[in-house]
């Protein structure tokens, strides 16, 4: 019984996540600190480097903290790979069912996917500049020309290297070991944890040293025992993850999902730089937060696209998302 437990699919993911946390904590505060030393010593001033300076020199430790835990992530993914495969046969490796497909349709079902995520997302921000939770800044503050050239360059590289990691690298994975469902519910909340490793936005961060990471993993973690946060932002990040990876599954392609994926990060950034907060966040919480993707209301936008993208697919593509050949 015990060494069926260690040899469960489970537990082996269960040792990836503890592991990706603990070599992120250890690469974020090298990670901060060489990035700030040549920010300090104006190697990547002048040239073409000027914007990477520019965001370097701006960024605080939570923002490397994060890149350093999806780097974590990716670095541990083919270890894990390999020891999955190990415990497999044959037929398990290769699984046609779940298999990836090509995809005629991908530029239809990147641009559908778009659409049906941003559309409601900005709908979603109008109606909060109505009711008073957020104000549109002054005309001086932005100009549209670099709005948009941030929110699409965010929006395709944050769309494209996630799907690619989170519903084609990792679920292929999971999918080796476990059934559809089983595997959809394990990359959602590994693909929520990741882009839940953020601190409270009141957090006062100490001077960075080589224990920093770990500190961080504490502060965040301790959010769990806020209800109103978990409701406000870990479910929308959840709701997210599992509408993307049922696209991958019934589609058996990631073309709609990065579609979806950049239409909702796209309205964000669109939204962020041309408005500001208006209400105190305490009277906004739960329904309304910092930005387009926290709290109650975010997450019942989001549900409903999920149900519109669930009815479309429905009709079109009638195998189920959790069909699978036997594995047992």
């Amino acid at each position: 019984m015990q060494t069926s437990i260690f040899r469960s699919e489970v537990f082996k993911v269960t040792v990836y996540l503890v592991t990706t946390m603990i070599l992120g904590a250890l690469l974020a505060p090298p990670l901060f600190l060489s990035c700030k030393w040549l920010v300090a010593q104006g190697t990547l001033e002048g040239g073409p480097f000027d914007v990477l300076n520019a965001a370097l020199e701006r960024s605080k430790f939570s923002r490397f903290f994060n890149r350093a835990m999806l780097i974590a992530a990716i670095l541990m993914i083919y270890p894990t790979v390999r020891w999955v495969r190990a415990g497999l046969n044959d037929s398990q490796r290769f699984r046609s069912d779940i298999s990836l497909v090509k995809n005629s349709y991908r530029w239809k079902h990147i641009a559908l996917g778009f659409v049906l995520a941003l559309v409601p997302l900005l709908l979603m921000g109008w109606v909060y500049v109505k009711v008073g939770y957020y104000k549109p800044r002054s005309a001086d503050d932005w100009e549209w020309s670099r709005v948009l050239i941030k929110a699409m360059s965010a929006a395709a590289g944050a769309a494209i290297v996630e799907e690619l990691f989170f519903r084609w690298g990792l679920m292929n994975l999971i999918l080796r070991a476990a059934r559809p469902l089983r595997a959809l519910l394990f990359v959602t909340f590994v693909y929520t944890l990741v882009h839940f490793m953020k601190p409270p936005p009141e957090l006062q961060l100490p001077p960075v040293i080589w224990s920093s990471g770990f500190w961080m993993i504490g502060q965040i973690f301790s959010q769990f025992g806020n209800p109103i946060f978990v409701m406000a932002e870990f479910a929308t990040l959840f709701t997210v993850g599992w509408i993307l990876g049922y696209v991958r599954l019934k589609t058996r392609s990631l073309w709609m999902g990065i579609g979806l994926h950049a239409g909702w990060i796209f309205g964000i950034k669109i939204f962020s730089p041309i408005t500001r907060k208006k209400m105190a966040l305490a009277d906004m919480l739960p329904w309304a937060g910092q930005d387009l993707k926290t709290g109650i209301i975010p997450m019942t936008v989001v549900l409903l696209t999920g149900i519109v993208v669930w009815l479309i697919l429905r009709r079109y593509y009638t195998r189920s998302a959790f069909a699978s050949e036997s594995h047992d």
